[in-house]
C-alpha cells in the first residue's frame, strides 16, 4: 500500500469521525432544547418556551410536536402570523394532525379567512368524525357565510348522531326554506311543533307566551314565539317583530339578531331592519354577512340608507369612486342628502366656492347614520 492510499484512508476515517461527532452534537442539542422548552412551557413562560422551540426545530426540522408547540406558544403570545407559519409547517408533516388544525382554525377564523378555517375543521372531522362540537362549529361557520347546503349537510349529520336540539331543527327549517327546499323545510318545522301531522293551536300557544312573560320566563317565551313564527307563516313577521322588541328591552343581542333576520325573511321589503342587520354586522367586523344583507335589501329597494351603507363598505375596500357613486345616488333622498354629501366631501374635499358654501351650510359634522 502506497503513501497516497494510506492518506486517503486516514482522511476517510477523520471525515467519518467528524460526521459522527456532529450527529452526537445534534442529538445533544435536540435533547437539551426539548427539556428546556417543555420546562418553560410547564411554567407558562411562553416567550422562553417559544425561543427554545425555535431552536429545536432548527436541529430537528421533522419534529411535528416541536412545530406544533412553537405555533402554540406564539398563539398564546398573540403572535398570530408566526403561529400560523408554525402550524402550517406542522401540517406539512402531517396534514391530519388534529391539534394543529384546531389551532390553525382559530387563527384563520379570527382573521375572517373563512375558507381556510373551514378546511381545517373538515380535516379534523376526517380524523374525528364523532366530534359533534367541531361539526357544530363547522356547520355554524358555513351558515354564517351563506353556504347553506354545506351547513345543512353538517346539521343533518348532527341530528343523525342523536342530537335532539330544537335550535338545530329551526336552523334546518330556515336553511332549507332559503334554498327553496319547501318539503324539507316543512319536515323540520313539523319536528319543532310535535310529531308528524300534529297540528298546533296557535291561539293556545299565544296564551302560553303571555303566561311565560308574566312569570318572567323570557327564554320560554322566545321559544314559543319562534315556534309560532315557523308554524303560522302568514303572521311570522309580527312574531319575529315581537321577539325583537322583547330582546331589545332585555339587551339580548343574540336573540335580537335572530329575530331581525326572521323579520327580513318574512318581509324582504322591511328595509329599516335590513339596514340594522347590515350595521350590526359591520360593527362586529362581519363584512361578508353585511354585504349579503345589503345585497338582499337593495334587491327589494334602492333605499338611500342602504346606498350610504353600500358606499361605506365600498370605501372600506378601497373602492373610492364606486363609493362616491353610491353616495351620489343616496343624495336623491332629502333625508339622507346631508349624510351622503359629508361622506363624499371626506373623499373629495370641496374645491369651488359654491361647494365650500354648501359645506358650511350643511355643517362639518361627520354624517353618521
Amino acid at each position: 500500500m502506497n503513501l497516497l492510499s494510506i492518506i486517503v484512508i486516514l482522511a476517510a476515517f477523520a471525515a467519518g469521525d467528524v460526521a459522527a461527532q456532529a450527529e452526537v452534537a445534534t442529538a445533544d442539542s435536540v435533547r437539551k432544547y426539548k427539556f428546556l422548552a417543555k420546562t418553560a412551557r410547564s411554567k407558562k413562560e411562553y416567550a422562553e418556551a417559544r425561543d427554545y422551540y425555535s431552536q429545536l426545530v432548527k436541529y430537528s426540522p421533522a419534529d411535528l410536536q416541536a412545530h406544533f408547540f412553537l405555533g402554540d406558544m406564539n398563539y398564546r403570545l398573540r403572535q398570530f402570523d408566526a403561529a400560523r407559519a408554525a402550524f402550517v409547517a406542522a401540517l406539512a408533516l402531517d396534514s391530519l394532525h388534529v391539534n394543529s388544525n384546531l389551532r390553525l382554525y382559530s387563527v384563520y377564523a379570527s382573521s375572517d379567512v373563512v375558507d381556510s378555517a373551514a378546511f381545517c375543521l373538515e380535516r379534523v372531522l376526517l380524523v374525528k368524525p364523532d366530534s359533534d362540537e367541531n361539526r357544530r362549529k363547522l356547520a355554524d361557520l358555513y351558515r354564517r357565510e351563506g353556504r347553506s347546503e354545506r351547513a345543512v349537510t353538517h346539521y343533518t349529520q348532527l341530528i343523525g348522531r342523536g342530537a335532539d336540539d330544537e335550535e338545530l331543527f329551526e336552523m334546518l327549517a330556515l336553511l332549507n326554506q332559503d334554498l327553496g327546499q319547501v318539503e324539507e323545510a316543512l319536515k323540520w318545522r313539523r319536528k319543532l311543533v310535535g310529531s308528524e301531522g300534529e297540528e298546533v293551536d296557535t291561539k293556545q300557544l299565544e296564551s302560553v307566551v303571555e303566561l311565560q312573560l308574566e312569570t318572567g320566563d323570557t327564554a320560554g317565551a322566545f321559544k314559543s314565539l319562534f315556534k309560532l313564527a315557523l308554524v303560522d307563516t302568514v303572521n311570522a313577521y309580527s312574531y319575529y317583530s315581537r321577539i325583537a322588541a322583547i330582546a331589545e328591552e332585555q339587551n339580548d343581542e343574540g336573540t335580537l339578531l335572530k329575530a331581525r333576520e326572521g323579520m327580513v325573511r318574512a318581509d324582504p321589503k322591511d328595509i329599516q331592519t335590513v339596514a340594522q342587520l347590515v350595521e350590526w354586522n359591520m360593527r362586529e367586523d362581519q363584512f361578508k354577512a353585511a354585504r349579503r344583507w345589503l345585497d338582499r335589501g337593495l334587491q327589494a329597494s334602492e333605499d338611500a340608507h342602504l346606498l350610504v351603507l353600500k358606499g361605506d363598505l365600498l370605501l372600506r375596500d378601497g373602492a373610492e369612486e364606486e363609493a362616491v357613486a353610491a353616495y351620489e345616488k343616496a343624495k336623491a333622498d332629502p333625508a339622507w342628502e346631508r349624510v351622503a354629501q359629508q361622506r363624499i366631501w371626506k373623499i373629495h374635499p370641496p374645491e369651488t366656492e359654491e361647494e365650500k358654501l354648501k359645506r358650511e351650510f350643511f355643517g362639518d359634522k361627520d354624517g353618521q347614520s
